[in-house]
Order: structure tokens, then sequence, then C-alpha cells
């Protein structure tokens, strides 16, 4: 399900980044990481003057209790929707053409069926 794959991405952001040990000050912590990617993660805290690994590894932590709270609404609001939760592993149906593994078609979709319709099902459609 799209939102358990966005929060394991996210955790594993916020775990690569909690794994940096890039020098601060005057610390210089062993590295425990892969040195290219180290490297890259001490060429940003240089960068950003050391805030920048614990701004985003804070602003992650704010999205994963956002999906969190987000997948606990949607396991209360639709459990037991049309015989399949969200823990059963099949899609949820929202309404109608659109479930939780996949979203409702854009106003862009919408557009360019109506653009293919015929004289006829469009006449039929505004009735």
């Amino acid at each position: 399900m799209w939102s358990r794959d966005c929060r394991q991405i996210v955790k594993e952001l916020v775990d690569l980044l909690n794994q940096d040990r890039s020098p601060l000050g005057n610390t210089r912590p062993t590295p425990i990481l892969d040195p290219s990617v180290q490297r890259t993660l001490t060429n940003f805290s240089l960068i950003t003057h050391g805030f920048g690994s614990p701004a985003i590894v804070a602003a992650m932590t704010a999205i994963q209790n956002y999906l969190s709270e987000m997948l606990k609404l949607v396991e209360k609001t639709y459990a037991g929707v049309g015989g399949g939760g969200v823990s059963s592993g099949q899609p949820l149906q929202l309404h109608a053409g659109a479930t939780l593994d996949q979203p409702p078609q854009s106003s862009a979709g919408k557009l360019k069926d109506r653009v293919m319709m015929s004289p006829e099902d469009a006449a039929g459609s505004r009735k």
C-alpha cells in the first residue's frame, strides 16, 4: 500500500541521516557509513553549517507522524468497507473508480476522456 511504502522510505532516510558522523565543531566522530555516502553527508553538513541533517531529520519525523496518523484515520474510517480492510491487502473502494492503491483520475484525465467522447455520448451526459 502506498502509505506504508511512503512511511518505510521516510524511515530509511531518517535512519541513514541518524548514522551521519559528519565533523561538527571540534568533534570528529568515527564514520560508520560507506565513505562515499559519508563524504556527501559531510559536504552537506559543511554547506549548511551543521544544521542540514538535523533539520531534515526533524522534518522527516514530522512527516512520519503525519503519515502514521493519516493511516490510523484511514484504517478507522474505511475498516470493513467493501469486504476488504486496509490490512486485508485488498484495495479499498473509496468512490467510483478510485481505490487507495490507485488515486482518482486527475482533472486532466477527465478532460481528456471528455474530449475523446463522441458527440452522441456528450449529448447523453448533459441530460
